[in-house]
């Protein structure tokens, strides 16, 4: 009915195609230069799709076999100037929508939106993959993204929308809420939280400036990613790592952007470990310059290694991870400066860049640590070798490829550096690794309270080719034999050089070919299990030759003599050192011999002769080891010292 001015409606309806039909109820006042609607709506349609093919829609773009059943409920009210929708209550298929829509019609028109979505598969509603072009979230993101600036100034508006599950391009979405105002260009995200999106969690909130420029961002993040495979698909992105590496991805705090420059202050989880970042990035569209303090923690650096170290096993648990440094410079040109923390069992402090201009990343440290144990760092069963004796050289092949795929150099200084028995104090390194070839051009420090040296150079290969000069000056001769397993046999100030060479894949090889020159010689010394004076005085002083030969045993395997040097040369070749009349020379007498030590065999075959000054004429003790370098058999040649004994006290009675 109509009367002043307004018109009522107790009910119109329509009957429309595919078993489709609408209602509305209300009233329409004309008491201003609008008419003013309050309207409510019920429309129906068992088939939505033929409605929409009757209304001249294109539904080419549409997935067939939906958009079917569909009701729609609301209230309408207001004018063409300010109206709005409330109570909508919207079934689509297998979706249900509830909420409200106001317009308000201004210079910068007003948008008000509230919105609850149950489930919405929109992939259900769109061709099949072969009919449509290849497009992922990331690519939906980054169109949307180019089309926020323009909108962010046709438009103010409120949002308050909510998701139950939503499908998009295989990417589920589940409890995603936003809540934001946009005004006059200016972003205000009140809260935006996705419960799960292919499993990460996802809350923001902050604040965007201006949207076109973009500029003043300001959010606080909170990031959750259990399994980082998704993650990387959903960005359109291969992993740079194995994901199963990766673990639990998480980020808590905030970000910023102004003045073109990406500003951070987060802390996370990543790779089984925690991170804590913070600091800017210029110019993050184009060359970013970075300008960052980063700590890392983790409690496995073995696992934390994994992907770049191959196979690599610590022999045992190395500790945790405590790393701190801070990062300038772009991704092309990094200078890691200020390190220091823990790395496992070694304190490390210094810097580090990494230089990626060139045919190979060039990596230059320059670092100090405390004390370093290489059997802590070093693979449970490293392929260089087993043990000691016979087949203790493995005969794998090492794989050393990654050291022709990086340039670099080395400086070193530690408290200690130690591999089982042999420690060096106080060590200094200078490496340099360059084309393949790592050359040591010089390691020293103490070893065994001496002087120690050691350069050299390996070739990757093939040919696998290695080169090393080593020399120890005024070292204690006992400890230093000591750890080669052979006892402390001898005592005195120890000197030694070698320069060698040798190629092959394997260590075995790398024996098995080793060749080259060296000396050693030992001052103002004693040799032990050996007791000339109490042979002299046997010999001296026994009143017949039954007292004699029985006290020569304890003479000759006990107690100590001393002697003021011992020279000796010795060649390598095929990984067998020979030395040919080493000579000995003390206050009792000279000692002569020749050794020979099989290095792939680990034996040592061995005899020297000791004569008396004081008795030219008593014929020289044999004394032989052969047999394990480490446990070798020792054997004492004192027949004819026995007969000289027995003949010169037959000859006394007979005289």
């Amino acid at each position: 009915g109509w009367a002043d001015g307004l018109l009522t409606l107790e009910r119109a309806s329509a009957e429309l195609p595919g078993g489709s039909a609408a209602a509305l109820a209300g009233t329409v006042a004309w008491s201003g230069a609008l008419p003013e609607a309050d309207l409510r709506l019920h429309a129906t349609a068992s088939d939505l799709r033929g409605v929409l093919d009757w209304l001249g829609v294109d539904l080419s773009g549409i997935a067939p076999g939906v958009l079917r059943r569909a009701t729609a409920t609301g209230r309408f009210s207001g004018s063409r100037a300010a109206f709005q929708l409330t109570g909508l209550d919207i079934t689509v298929d297998n979706t249900r929508l509830r909420g409200g829509f106001a317009v308000l019609d201004r210079a910068v028109p007003g948008i008000g939106l509230r919105l609850d979505v149950d489930s919405l598969n929109l992939d259900a509603y769109r061709p099949a993959p072969d009919d449509r072009a290849e497009a992922t979230p990331l690519a939906a993101l980054r169109q949307l993204a180019r089309r926020l600036p323009a909108w962010s100034q046709a438009v103010n508006a409120n949002i308050d929308a909510s998701f139950g599950a939503l499908v998009v391009d295989d990417i589920a979405i589940t409890d995603l809420a936003v809540i934001a105002t946009l005004r006059n260009g200016r972003l205000d995200l009140h809260d935006l939280v996705a419960g799960s999106v292919e499993g990460a969690a996802l809350a923001l909130s902050g604040v965007v400036a201006s949207l076109d420029p973009l500029d003043g961002l300001d959010l606080a993040v909170d990031l959750a990613i259990p399994d980082a495979a998704p993650f990387f698909r959903l960005l359109d992105r291969a992993p740079p790592v194995p994901p199963p590496w990766l673990g639990r991805l998480a980020a808590d705090g905030r970000v910023a952007y102004d003045d073109r420059t990406l500003r951070l202050d987060l802390a996370g989880e990543a790779a089984g470990g925690r991170y804590e970042v913070s600091g800017h990035v210029a110019e993050p569209s184009g060359l970013p310059a970075f300008d960052l303090v980063v700590r890392l923690r983790h409690d496995d650096p073995g696992a934390l290694l994994a992907p770049f170290a191959g196979d690599y096993r610590p022999a045992e648990p190395l500790g945790a991870v405590d790393l701190y440094a801070e990062i300038a410079g772009s991704p092309d040109d990094l200078a890691f400066e200020a390190v220091q923390g823990q790395l496992g069992p070694v304190s490390l402090a210094g810097a580090v860049t990494l230089d990626r201009r060139g045919e190979r990343p060039h990596v230059a440290a320059e670092l100090q640590a405390g004390a370093i144990a290489l059997d802590r760092l070093l693979p449970a069963e490293p392929a260089w070798a087993a043990g000691r004796g016979p087949g203790a050289w493995s005969d794998r092949p090492v794989d050393l490829s990654r050291l022709a795929r990086v340039d670099g150099t080395l400086a070193l200084t530690a408290a200690s550096l130690s591999r089982g028995p042999f420690t060096v104090a106080e060590p200094a390194l200078r490496a340099a690794l360059a084309g393949g070839t790592l050359t040591l051009e010089r390691l020293t420090g103490r070893l065994f309270d001496g002087t120690f040296g050691l350069s050299g150079s390996l070739e990757v290969g093939p040919p696998r080719r290695a080169a090393a000069a080593l020399d120890l000056v005024g070292a204690r001769a006992g400890p230093a034999l000591a750890a080669i397993g052979a006892g402390e046999a001898i005592a005195g100030d120890l000197n030694f050089g070698f320069d060698g060479t040798t190629q092959g894949a394997s260590p075995a090889d790398m024996v098995a070919g080793l060749s080259g020159e060296g000396v050693l010689s030992v001052r103002d010394g004693q040799v032990f299990a050996l007791d000339l004076a109490a042979l002299e005085r046997i010999i001296a002083d026994s009143p017949d030759a039954a007292t004699a030969l029985l006290a020569l045993p304890d003479a000759l395997s006990t107690g100590s003599t001393p002697f003021a040097a011992l020279n000796a040369t010795f060649a390598v070749e095929a990984g067998v050192a020979t030395a040919d009349g080493y000579r000995m020379v003390g206050e009792h007498g000279v000692a002569t011999g020749d050794a020979a030590v099989d290095l792939g065999d680990w034996r040592l075959d061995a005899e020297t002769s000791f004569g008396l000054y004081r008795f030219p004429e008593v014929p020289a003790i044999r004394i032989g080891l052969q047999g394990p370098l480490d446990a070798p058999r020792r054997t004492i040649g004192m027949e004819a010292l026995q007969d000289f004994i027995r003949a010169r006290y037959a000859a006394a009675r007979a005289e």
